[in-house]
């Protein structure tokens, strides 16, 4: 998708909840060039897991889920 950098700054909430919910990037432009692209950031493999798995109202911690990685890769009991 491309729109212009007017556009994108006037309906900035729009085209953030619209990236969110999908993989597309928008291109934007400024007197006809492109002068910027947006798109959603790449996670790592913890985040992504982290994100999956969230328990309503409590945070993970990043540390928990790499132990719990290992524990399940390397069968490790701590």
């Amino acid at each position: 998708m491309t729109i212009s950098a007017t556009e994108f700054k006037t309906n900035l909430g729009k085209y953030i909840d619209y990236i969110s919910a999908s993989d597309e990037t928008i291109t934007v432009t400024k007197n006809g060039r492109k002068v910027m692209q947006v798109c959603k950031p790449k996670l790592s493999g913890a985040e992504r897991l982290a994100s999956l798995g969230k328990p309503k109202g409590k945070a993970l911690d990043y540390d928990e889920l790499k132990k719990a990685a290992m524990e399940d890769k390397y069968e490790i009991t701590l």
